[in-house]
């Protein structure tokens, strides 16, 4: 079965490299990538239960899911909780389902923390071989995202719980991102981030493309640019290298 759709791909490209250009493209490559690195500083190379509150306020803020609501957890959780969820995501002889249970538990009264965050922090930490996972990237509520764009329609995505659905989603990132590499469609093979960046993009041209037809004039000149929005969909958009 083919996975990919290039033909669509090859048009969101298109419209992707106008709206987000080359040197935009590498900036927001770098910052993801110096994002890893401060995650992998703090759950990999410190200890996870040792954690500061500015520590776990980094972590919080560095997706979209739980930025806006990262004083709020940290006003409602216990400091403990959350320290013994962000270490467990690191027992790399866990399954899925293990690593992220704590964290996903103490986070149930937020959403969207609890579906994203595990998730996206797993990327952050290991991104040759997890993927992140968001309802921009894929909702399975509405079956729409930057990813059901990109895959054909018999491309399965719907799993029997969260944690099938996420390696479903997996499955399909990683088919695209080589394949995206192999066409020379936005995609370094070098680099997993830069398929983060393409799917933003996608998402980002797809939403514009929704706002132009749908909404005023004057409405879509207050639209973010696709880079804005493809920095606060990946959690960097405040996030400056070597600050």
């Amino acid at each position: 079965m083919q996975i990919a759709d290039l033909e669509i791909a090859r048009e969101f490209w298109g419209q992707v490299s106008v709206q987000i250009p080359e040197n935009e493209y590498d900036d927001l490559d770098k910052r993801l990538k110096y994002k890893s690195d401060q995650v992998r500083s703090l759950l990999i190379e410190s200890d996870p239960l040792a954690l500061s509150f500015n520590d776990i306020n980094f972590l919080l803020r560095s997706s979209f899911a739980s930025r806006r609501k990262a004083k709020e957890i940290l006003g409602s959780l216990d400091l403990d909780d959350l320290r013994e969820g962000l270490a467990d995501l690191v027992q790399s002889s866990s399954s899925i389902e293990q690593r992220t249970y704590t964290l996903r538990k103490h986070l149930e009264r937020f959403p969207s923390a609890q579906m994203e965050l595990p998730f996206e922090l797993l990327h952050n930490l290991y991104p040759d071989r997890y993927w992140p996972w968001s309802k921009w990237i894929w909702n399975p509520d509405s079956n729409t995202g930057a990813l059901r764009l990109l895959v054909s329609e018999e491309c399965e995505l719907f799993g029997r719980d969260d944690f099938e659905t996420y390696e479903l989603v997996c499955a399909a990132s990683d088919f695209l991102f080589h394949t995206l590499a192999a066409a020379g469609l936005g995609v370094d093979i070098a680099s997993p981030f830069s398929f983060d960046i393409f799917v933003a993009g996608v998402y980002a041209t797809y939403m514009s493309t929704v706002l132009e037809m749908r909404m005023t004039k004057e409405f879509n000149q207050i639209v973010p640019s696709a880079v804005e929005l493809a920095a606060r969909l990946l959690g960097i958009y405040k996030l400056k290298v070597g600050l």
